[in-house]
């Protein structure tokens, strides 16, 4: 882990998430401070409560802090597959934002807005026992439910 990271868990109001624009860079840097149980209790379905269980430290039970890694993470949630984008609505259209407090911001590559929007729809999908059709008019993501 990069030196001068904030290795804290930090809770996650909505306000805390801002668009994703063109050429914002992205990489996880393994921190953990996403899995702080403060910002689990905040976003995750209260059906998925098992997989947090009480806070240690603050932390999902699940979250290695010596380590820094999640011990189920082949079978994390997938509210925890997204973090730190989550897909909200504006007007008629649906944007991609980010976690403005991720230690992992501007770090990486670019972001591929279309993928991770579209990774984010299926994850809901697999959740929520729904399809939708995905279009995108002019770089804005249009959803429409189909079951």
């Amino acid at each position: 882990m990069e030196a001068g990271i904030r290795v804290v868990p930090y809770s996650a109001d909505i306000d805390d998430f801002i668009d994703v624009l063109p050429g914002m860079r992205w990489s996880c840097v393994r921190c953990g401070s996403c899995c702080g149980n403060i910002f689990s209790l905040t976003w995750i379905d209260l059906t998925l409560s098992e997989y947090i269980g009480d806070p240690i430290d603050g932390y999902c039970k699940w979250y290695d802090r010596v380590k820094h890694k999640c011990t189920i993470h082949e079978k994390r949630p997938n509210i925890c597959r997204g973090y730190p984008f989550i897909i909200r609505k504006d007007g008629d259209h649906y944007k991609l934002q980010v976690h403005r407090l991720c230690n992992g911001l501007g770090q990486g590559e670019p972001v591929d807005i279309m993928e991770v929007a579209e990774r984010l729809i299926r994850y809901s999908e697999e959740d929520l026992d729904l399809d939708f059709h995905i279009s995108w008019d002019n770089g804005k993501l249009k959803l429409f439910r189909i079951r």
